[in-house]
């Protein structure tokens, strides 16, 4: 988890980690929990359904339009679903369905005078679909056909709208073309967005009617899914839970945990609860808020129960509107202000209260993990807590505190400025402490929450008025 910073001109940042909280763990490695490897004959596996807790309900199983704004889906993915690559615990790549990753300045990843890129990935042999049915290029290709079909709404988010085309020389062979640099070509994986395949034999024939509504709505984005990862969907019942068993020719090997089943428990109380009875084994997708580590590890650790582990794949962002037909506080298009801000802004009072102190404070987005999140640590400008500084900035851009003690100058008046953030007992409770640093550093805050499925929308997150704190994957 990483705490509120300073970006340039653009943000002022708090990376946070997701909690996972477990009592019994699959094993490390891979996706899914499998080795890597089948099991040897003979080996035991477990018959008992791993139970985990996750917060949403998913409205659709691959196709992005189904994904609600704000649903965590990383556990729904990697339970049903298989990509080209997958990122270990250190945000380092490994190659999934295909044999290696692409590799620049070689015959697999060529970049063109003009600026246009060729990445070439080829498919490990013999993978097949949840059904049987032999994987192959050509899934790929028809991929790109329904993720840049406009009235699918895909055709202008990474990485399409980076691309150029996609062809299938043969049945494991797969070839992207690139309009321009595109980092994401080397995962096919960039800002939680993927390049999943898409089985022919299953939807193409409904696609080609050209038929976009009723394209979306087929059961097999739902109750009919078949995947590549390494569960098999087996049951879903609306409104309580999904469950999967083991697909024995998954690419990595046979999982060794032989059945899954995914809770939608939107009560955190409720699955905290699950969790201290051994009703649940397992929560991930926001479903248990890291405000309630602490008391996992008082009430639940100790007596060998359980473990807790904490993954750094979000970052916690206090964001600023720089469209001047929304911002209110025009004071905020300067820099000065926004580092005022920064210098001002207590994210170690916001780890401990909130977060018991399981929150590492962060000055950028990357995770310190990850090769990239070392390197930017030693390059990075920083913005610890110093209220001198952040009072000197203001002195710079013209303002003074006022008899109440809120910064004021001649030409912007007194500095209000609203912070919202979408209603949750942690978020709830992080904004007051930020609001309460900020007021008593001299800059006068408002507090709104959001709440509801509209504070979810992309048109509400992107018409704040002045700035938002919010939370966005980290993952890179």
């Amino acid at each position: 988890m990483k705490v509120p910073g300073l970006i340039a001109s653009f943000r002022l940042i708090a990376l946070f980690g997701l909690a996972v909280t477990a009592a019994a763990c699959t094993a490390p490695g891979s996706p899914g929990g499998s080795s890597g490897n089948a099991p040897a004959d003979g080996q035991a596996q477990s018959t008992k359904t791993l139970v985990i807790a996750i917060h949403d309900e998913p409205s659709g199983l691959n196709l992005h339009p189904f994904t609600m704004p704000g649903q965590a889906t990383y556990m729904i993915k990697r339970f049903i679903n298989a990509q080209l690559s997958y990122r270990d615990n250190e945000s380092a790549p490994h190659p999934y369905l295909a044999e290696a990753l692409p590799q620049l300045n070689t015959d697999t990843w060529k970049v063109l005078s003009d600026g246009r890129m060729e990445t070439i990935w080829k498919l490990k042999p013999n993978i097949v679909w949840h059904d049987g049915t032999p994987l192959s290029a050509q899934d790929f290709l028809l991929t790109w056909k329904v993720y840049t079909t406009p009235e699918l709404g895909q055709s202008s988010t990474t990485p399409f709208a980076a691309m150029e085309g996609v062809s299938a020389p043969d049945d494991r062979t797969i070839v992207f073309t690139w309009k321009t640099l595109f980092p994401g070509a080397a995962t096919m994986y960039e800002h939680n967005r993927e390049y999943p395949a898409l089985p022919r034999h299953l939807i193409q024939t409904a696609f080609e009617q050209n038929a976009p509504e009723a394209f979306i709505n087929l059961p097999y984005w739902t109750t009919g899914y078949v995947g590549l990862g390494p569960y098999k969907l087996d049951r879903w019942e609306a409104g309580s839970f999904l469950e999967g068993s083991a697909f024995d020719q998954h690419v990595l090997g046979r999982p060794k945990i032989s059945r899954v089943r995914l809770m939608f428990m939107a009560d955190s109380n409720a699955v905290i609860a699950a969790l201290l009875s051994g009703d649940v084994m397992l929560t991930a997708d926001a479903a248990a808020r890291l405000s309630e580590v602490p008391l996992l590890k008082e009430q639940w650790v100790p007596t060998g129960a359980g473990a807790v582990h904490l993954l750094l794949n979000q970052w916690r962002a206090v964001y600023v509107q720089f469209r001047p037909d929304y911002l209110t506080q025009k004071a905020l298009l300067d820099l000065r202000v926004r580092e005022a801000l920064g210098y001002a802004m207590e994210r170690q009072a916001v780890a401990d209260s909130v977060y018991g102190g399981e929150a590492p404070i962060g000055d950028f987005l990357l995770p310190p993990v990850s090769d990239l999140g070392r390197a930017g640590d030693q390059t990075v400008t920083k913005h610890p807590l110093d209220l001198r500084r952040s009072q000197q900035l203001m002195t710079e851009v013209g303002f003074t505190r006022g008899s109440d003690g809120i910064y004021m100058s001649p030409t912007s008046g007194r500095l209000d400025i609203q912070v919202v953030t979408q209603e949750a007992s942690d978020n709830n409770a992080e904004l007051a402490v930020l609001a309460d640093g900020w007021q008593r550093a001299g800059f006068g805050i408002e507090q709104k929450l959001l709440t509801g499925v509209a504070s979810r929308q992309p048109e509400v997150l992107a018409t704040f008025p002045a700035m938002m704190v919010n939370s966005t994957s980290a993952t890179i």
